[in-house]
C-alpha cells in the first residue's frame, strides 16, 4: 500500500532511504496521520518525552500540538544514513506557537524496517525545549 501510494504522486521506492524520506514528505503535508501508509500494522514509536506510543496515540499527541500552532510544523532532514533494515534521521523543526513561542528542535530518529515499512521508530529530540514551549505556562505538567 505504501509503494502504490508513492508510486502514485511520483516516488519511486528502491530502498528503505527513499521510504523513510517519503514518508517525511507526506508527513509534512498531511500530518502524522499519513503513518498508517508508510508502516506495519504492529509499528511501535517511542519518544523520548512520552514512551512507547501506538499510531492512534501518536497521531492524538500530534493533533494536540497542531492545535497549538499557528500553521504547520516543518521538519527538515540533515542527515540521513541507511544500513541494512536500518536509517538514521537527523532533523530539525520549527514552528510558530499561537502564543508566538517558537518551537525548534532537533531530532535523531532511528527507523526500522521490515518488509518495505516502518517497522519501529525511536526518536530522540531536546524534551526541554519542547516541554517550555508547550506546556510551560499553559497548564499543563
Amino acid at each position: 500500500m505504501a509503494r502504490h501510494f508513492l508510486m502514485k504522486i511520483g516516488v519511486e521506492m528502491t530502498d528503505n532511504k527513499s521510504l523513510v524520506a517519503a514518508f517525511f514528505t507526506a508527513i509534512e503535508q498531511e500530518g502524522f496521520a499519513a503513518l498508517p501508509r508508510f508502516a506495519t500494522e504492529d509499528v511501535r514509536w517511542w519518544n523520548a518525552g512520552a514512551g512507547d506510543m501506538t499510531i492512534p496515540q501518536l497521531v492524538g499527541m500530534m493533533d494536540v500540538m497542531a492545535s497549538m500552532l499557528e500553521g504547520p510544523i516543518k521538519v527538515t532532514v540533515t542527515d540521513m544514513v541507511a544500513e541494512g533494515d536500518h536509517v538514521a534521521v537527523e532533523a530539525e523543526s520549527y514552528a510558530v506557537l499561537k502564543n508566538s513561542k517558537v518551537y525548534n528542535n532537533q531530532y535523531h530518529f532511528k527507523f526500522t524496517m521490515r518488509d518495505g515499512k516502518i517497522a519501529a521508530v525511536k526518536e530522540y529530540h531536546n524534551t526541554h525545549h519542547a516541554h517550555e514551549t508547550f506546556m510551560a505556562g499553559s497548564g499543563g505538567h
